[in-house]
């Protein structure tokens, strides 16, 4: 069995597993597997809906690329700005004809709101606002939480 690695953009990469019975992935590979795993707490994360790799669909790398992004976009919006993808792994199934994903994320520390600062308002206090807009200083930043604020 040979395994090569392919450096891409951005800090992402492939580890290439060529099997006897398999060949290297192929573009056109059946995903029998796909799995998303955090660093931190070991714990299978949800494939999001936006991901066009999904199990039972023919593996193109350049989607699943692009796929990485949106992941990394995701956990940005949760709040955790210097995530990353630590690992990927993509090799032939042990069960079945095909090839299992396995992607290793590092969140990095969460986003907090420490503090929040207004400007040129006039006809409500400070605490006032706070309170209109639900701020939750101390607690994790969130893209939702300020859209909904």
């Amino acid at each position: 069995m040979k395994a090569s690695v392919k450096f891409l953009s951005a800090g992402f990469f492939c580890l290439w597993i060529a099997h006897p019975e398999l060949g290297a992935a192929q573009d056109n590979s059946m995903v029998v597997g796909l799995t998303v795993t955090s660093s931190r707490s070991a714990s299978v994360q949800e494939i999001p809906a936006s991901f066009q790799t999904k199990r039972g669909a023919q593996y193109n790398p350049s989607i699943f690329q692009e796929d990485l992004k949106r992941l990394l976009q995701q956990y940005v919006a949760d709040g955790f700005m210097n995530a990353r993808i630590e690992s990927v792994a993509v090799r032939p199934s042990t069960g079945s004809f095909g090839l299992e994903i396995l992607v290793t994320v590092d969140e990095g520390m969460p986003a907090v709101l420490q503090s929040v600062t207004f400007e040129g308002t006039y006809s409500l206090s400070e605490a006032q606002l706070k309170a209109r807009l639900g701020l939750n200083i101390g607690g994790r930043f969130t893209k939702q939480g300020l859209e909904s604020d």
